[in-house]
């Protein structure tokens, strides 16, 4: 088969308008029985062909149904037919006409034999009947039509009627950082009272979590330092001292701790919590503070190295205790 033979669609055309020779008859069946693609083609080419051959006879279909139409009103048959209709409808004419003759001689005897008993006239109108519209669908009323149109009743209570229960807020926090950040930031912004109005918040609501376990030296120090409640102070910080999980502000804690003792007056209790501090931590970055503390309540300050004995248990020069 030539590069021609490829896709022969000069050879398909002709033979789909039926002027194909043998001989391309010939090649395009030869073609097709190798070419999918104009094999497809082909099949498809053929049904549009034969869905679209009924649409030629219509004009002669309708010639035909004109044609036997005609015939048959012309028939003697369809005269006669006529011819019937027309006696029976003169018939019911003149059935009609004798009927409505007597009804009006009856209605003019009438009075001459009833003399006695006087004619009533209705003294309303007669109103002729409505001639019959389109039926209408009456839909019965729903509860809320009816609690619509009913007005209530004078002097009733009135009853609360039922909500959906409220969605959560969008600016309520839906989680605790999301809390937490909002009362630091409430605290940064000089809203102490709103910060602390958050960080009771969200112990309350995510209690246990890191951030609230972290908000208990926050608002300790909040308490302190800027609303003046030592004792409210105090009490956070113990918390926080008392929970296994507390740990990375431990230092702090104690620092906020001794602190909330001494403005409380508690001289005895802040002097054993300044010493803790210097016996945890020796090397603190509140040792100073500690120390001179300490020589305020006086006592005794430990320094460094006095705080690494008390830690380790060893006399100057290595030797333990």
């Amino acid at each position: 088969m030539t590069r021609i033979d490829l896709h022969p669609e000069d050879l398909l055309d002709r033979a789909a308008r039926g002027v194909a020779t043998y001989a391309d008859l010939t090649r395009i069946k030869q073609h097709l029985a190798e070419c999918a693609v104009c094999r497809v083609e082909r099949a498809l080419f053929m049904q549009a062909a034969v869905d679209a051959a009924p649409l030629r006879d219509e004009a002669l279909v309708a010639a035909r149904l004109t044609r036997d139409v005609t015939a048959r009103l012309a028939s003697p048959m369809a005269r006669r037919a006529r011819r019937t209709s027309a006696v029976v409808g003169g018939v019911l004419v003149a059935v009609c006409v004798a009927g409505a003759a007597a009804a009006a001689t009856l209605a003019w005897r009438a009075p001459n034999h009833r003399t006695a008993a006087p004619l009533e006239v209705p003294s309303t109108p007669l109103v002729a009947p409505p001639s019959p519209g389109p039926e209408l669908v009456v839909e019965p009323p729903t509860q809320e039509d009816s609690a619509a149109q009913e007005p209530p009743a004078r002097g009733a209570a009135s009853e609360p009627l039922p909500t959906r229960p409220s969605a959560p807020s969008a600016s309520e926090p839906a989680s605790a950082s999301e809390l937490f950040g909002r009362a630091n930031q409430a605290r940064r912004d000089g809203k102490v009272t709103e910060a602390a109005r958050l960080y009771r918040g969200l112990q309350e609501r995510f209690a246990g979590s890191h951030e609230e376990l972290v908000s208990r030296v926050s608002l300790g120090r909040l308490l302190l330092d800027r609303l003046g409640d030592s004792r409210g102070a105090l009490v956070q910080f113990n918390s926080y001292l008392a929970s296994p999980a507390g740990g990375a502000l431990r230092e702090e804690a104690m620092v906020g701790r001794a602190l909330a003792l001494g403005r409380l007056g508690r001289a005895a209790e802040e002097r054993a919590a300044w010493q803790a501090l210097l016996e945890a931590w020796p090397k603190s970055t509140h040792r100073k503070r500690a120390q001179a503390r300490l020589a305020d309540l006086g006592a005794p300050a430990l320094d460094a190295p006095d705080a690494d004995r008390a830690l380790t248990g060893k006399r100057p020069g290595g030797r333990a205790q």
